[in-house]
């Protein structure tokens, strides 16, 4: 488990089984890896934050680095989500103009495998619906 290895979260002992143990403040601290991941941080980033937070340190001017970071990652995806905002805004009041730019081809693209991902998403596989009878 990686986050095991990136020492974000240590079991707190093992059954007789050999089962991991987990403390209850474990399941919150997921939540908290997950919602910094999300941000934009990698799993050393979150671990070494972590760290610092354990052991009551807290080096104010690497968390402001680090938030400067991520809000650039941020805006950086937003830039990236307004441009292709711009070709599909068109496209679902009608306006199918903008298909034709080049620049836009990888919005077809984009639109037909979405599509065929959905349609797929939706049916079963003839396979999956059968039981153990034989073929």
């Amino acid at each position: 488990m990686a986050y095991l290895e990136e020492g974000l979260i240590a079991p707190q002992g093992r059954t007789e089984a050999g089962y991991r143990q987990y403390g209850a403040d474990t399941l919150d601290r997921l939540r908290a890896i997950l919602h910094l991941k999300e941000l934009g941080l990698t799993l050393t980033e979150i671990a070494l934050l972590l760290s610092d937070l354990d052991q009551g340190v807290l080096d104010e001017q690497a968390v402001q680095r680090l938030a400067r970071e991520v809000l650039t990652k941020i805006d950086e995806r937003i830039g990236g989500l307004n441009l292709i905002r711009s070709y599909v805004a068109p496209v679902a009041v009608g306006d199918m103009s903008v298909l034709q730019d080049q620049d836009c081809k990888f919005l077809v693209e984009f639109m037909t495998a979405l599509s065929a991902h959905t349609l797929m998403a939706t049916q079963t596989p003839p396979l999956m619906a059968t039981s153990n009878s034989p073929t």
